[in-house]
């Protein structure tokens, strides 16, 4: 069984602090502006951002990157996300940071970085960086680290 059982969000829209463990099948049930639409907004970015589309079409297309910060960029610099897929032998991990770029209001993934955790193992496989920081497309779109196993199996599960 492959899936994503665990989401953290900080600081995407509407959503400023968020901590959500799923299971294979989840209804999003809430009030007006409680955050439906931008949780699955999220995940959008998530997909446009696998193709080298997270500059352009995504955020020209939803306005600069300031209006995509809870309460804006002055209130909120940073967006972070925490990704937790369980597989049949272990936790696979995507973790970001995208960093509010005042200067053209953009951002830039200052940390982005994917991790395996084997189960009956103590600690987890170092993490693995997508990239030096500081570049504006995902290193999951980059073709050099497809040899990477944990990279190519994150990638799938998140295309999925």
């Amino acid at each position: 069984m492959k899936q994503l059982s665990r989401l953290q969000l900080e600081g995407f829209r509407s959503i400023q602090h968020a901590d959500i463990e799923l299971c294979p099948l989840n209804v999003l049930i809430g009030a007006n502006g409680a955050g439906k639409s931008n949780l699955i907004d999220f995940f959008r970015m998530l997909n446009y951002a696998l193709t080298r589309g997270f500059q352009s079409p995504y955020l020209s297309d939803r306005g600069p990157a300031s209006h995509i910060l809870h309460f804006g960029a002055k209130r909120t610099p940073l967006i972070h996300a925490e990704l937790k897929f369980r597989s049949d032998t272990g936790n696979n991990f995507y973790r970001f940071t995208l960093a509010h770029v005042r200067r053209d209001d953009t951002f830039i993934f200052t940390n982005e970085e994917v991790q395996y955790h084997t189960d009956g193992r103590a600690a987890p496989t170092p993490p693995i960086p997508l990239g030096p920081g500081g570049h504006r497309e995902s290193g999951l779109s980059e073709q050099w680290n497809q040899q990477e196993t944990t990279v190519s199996f994150i990638k799938k599960l998140i295309g999925g």
